[in-house]
């Protein structure tokens, strides 16, 4: 049984304030120390991609391991120890959907993305998520000899509505605001990754809970104002 306490931590609006696009000091400082305690593993649990967290290089070499594209990949030591890409025929049928449907989607892999075609609402997202270098296939085929892990779905929540009705075996999950969401296989969650970390690596699950309050006091402590939330599995 591994004895180490284990940290899940997620990005947006958690280490990274998006209102601001800032990473704040006391938050870098605090992972810092974490890091350096031999007691204590973190790992970083995002729906982002590897190649979708420049913003975060200055605390990168702070985690053990890394959870991205919703749990649908992990990363620990610089090795991938899993991964879920979406099946292919699936792929084809939602590329096919989109192109006829007009709506522009994204397929995410670890470390780039393409857009079968970019419109405004797309063009929107990427800058407020700091995506560059996305790749316009301008309607074109994807290339599906390469792994998809995840959809971004820029469209309204009238049509992704209607996109749920054609797509069971997906879950289409509403980003915070007016439009767009992530494309995910069915019940696929960071929870999945997350799960594999601790299995594999044969972490208590006790250990999680009891770490929470202590940062939390200690958060409140040094006066911080923003929140820094930990994405624990118990």
């Amino acid at each position: 049984m591994n004895n180490k306490k284990i940290i899940f931590v997620d990005v947006d609006q958690t280490l990274y304030d998006n209102k601001r696009q800032i990473l704040y000091p006391s938050t870098a400082k605090i992972l810092k120390e974490l890091s350096t305690r031999e007691d204590i593993d973190l790992f970083l649990a995002t729906g982002r991609t590897c190649a979708t967290v420049s913003h975060l290089k200055d605390v990168w070499s702070y985690f053990k391991g890394y959870i991205m594209n919703n749990g649908q990949t992990v990363i620990v030591d610089d090795k991938i120890i899993y991964e879920r890409p979406i099946p292919k025929e699936l792929v084809d049928k939602l590329e096919d959907y989109a192109n006829k449907n007009n709506i522009s989607i994204s397929y995410v892999g670890d470390y780039d993305s393409d857009a079968n075609f970019i419109t405004p609402m797309a063009t929107k997202a990427f800058n407020n998520f700091q995506i560059y270098n996305v790749l316009d296939l301008n309607k074109q085929p994807f290339d599906n000899k390469y792994n998809v892990k995840q959809f971004w779905i820029f469209a309204n929540h009238e049509q992704i509505i209607t996109m749920r009705k054609y797509f069971p075996d997906m879950d289409l999950v509403f980003w915070p605001g007016k439009f767009g969401c992530d494309g995910l296989l069915k019940n696929a969650s960071k929870v999945d990754g997350i799960k594999k970390v601790i299995e594999l690596y044969n972490y208590k699950y006790e250990y999680a809970r009891k770490l929470v309050v202590f940062l939390v006091f200690r958060l409140i402590s040094q006066n911080s104002k923003h929140l820094f939330c930990f994405f624990i599995f118990v």
